[in-house]
């Protein structure tokens, strides 16, 4: 790996203009700046120009995130079609500089890596590491009592709870800057009214989903910066409280609700969370019994509907 490499991956980022490149875009880089800004000093050296959105503590966050991981240039040039800077042969290759290398990926199956004899650091401890897609909480928990796989890291919080205590088995907890965030389009009705959007946040169980979906896994936050991180601010004060989120819909002037739909990753724990706030925000005085197909899309009325 060398700093051309690191410029190259980064270019590559930003020209692509997709979603991974969303947090150098709020930072002020773009496809059109990001050549001006980065270079290569020498074989080593990598350089990049500040902008005036951007301190160096949130560049460095940025910088070691995984969509800024640096690939191979020489090899990924050997695969580009059309001007795509080699992602459509990346979605099932890697060109990478890191312990392991993958030799096989089976999408929703398996992934297979094999630790890499050319790698600049210490040689990884396992020789080969094995995941397996198991979408089912109970699925892979059964697996894991049976010994069939060493490690799951997707069970629901009740199922975490059954290894409590158990020989043979260890939880690790750790402290991690990720969260789970309701988005809403707010560029559209009725989300683009600010009345509309705090009614939202008003209609959500959020201790209810935190006490029985969550668990051990999260802890109640409502803005997007975790209350570990340096320079976080207190919580506010949200809660549920359907008859404010009423008022507020009302002020809005959608006295009886309206429809939208919610979309989810369909991935523990978020379908079990995208459910709770479907039942949440659609309460109302008739608590009307809707089709369980509805469930599915996870489609409901607003509070007040």
């Amino acid at each position: 790996m060398t700093a051309n490499d690191v410029v190259f991956s980064l270019v590559r980022l930003m020209k692509l203009d997709q979603s991974s490149a969303t947090n150098f875009k709020t930072a002020g880089y773009s496809a059109d700046t990001i050549e001006s800004m980065v270079s290569a000093v020498d074989e080593k050296t990598f350089r990049i120009e500040f902008t005036d959105r951007v301190i160096p503590e949130a560049l460095l966050y940025r910088l070691a995130m995984g969509v800024s991981s640096v690939v191979d240039s020489v090899e990924v040039q050997k695969h580009v079609s059309n001007d795509d800077y080699g992602n459509e042969w990346l979605r099932t290759n890697t060109a990478g500089s890191g312990p392991y290398v993958l030799r096989r990926w089976t999408p929703n199956d398996i992934v297979m890596l094999e630790a890499n004899e050319q790698f600049w650091g210490e040689a990884p401890a396992i020789r080969r590491v094995l995941m397996r897609h198991v979408p089912e909480s109970r699925a892979a928990r059964l697996m894991l009592e049976r010994g069939d796989i060493d490690i799951a890291n997707a069970l629901t919080a009740s199922d975490v709870r059954t290894f409590e205590n158990k020989d043979g088995f260890v939880i690790d907890r750790v402290k991690t800057g990720g969260y789970y965030v309701l988005a809403m389009n707010a560029g559209k009705e009725p989300l683009s009214n600010p009345l509309v959007r705090e009614a939202i946040a008003y209609g959500i169980d959020y201790k209810g989903i935190a006490d029985t979906i969550l668990g051990s896994y999260g802890r109640v936050r409502n803005v997007p910066v975790p209350e570990d991180w340096l320079g976080a601010i207190p919580n506010p004060d949200w809660s549920l409280q359907p008859e404010k989120a009423k008022a507020l819909l009302a002020e809005a002037g959608y006295p009886n609700g309206f429809a939208l739909t919610l979309k989810t990753i369909a991935q523990t724990p978020r379908v079990d969370m995208a459910t709770a706030i479907r039942a949440s925000l659609g309460r109302n005085r008739h608590h009307r019994q809707h089709p369980a197909g509805q469930w599915r899309r996870y489609r409901r009325r607003a509070p007040g509907a």
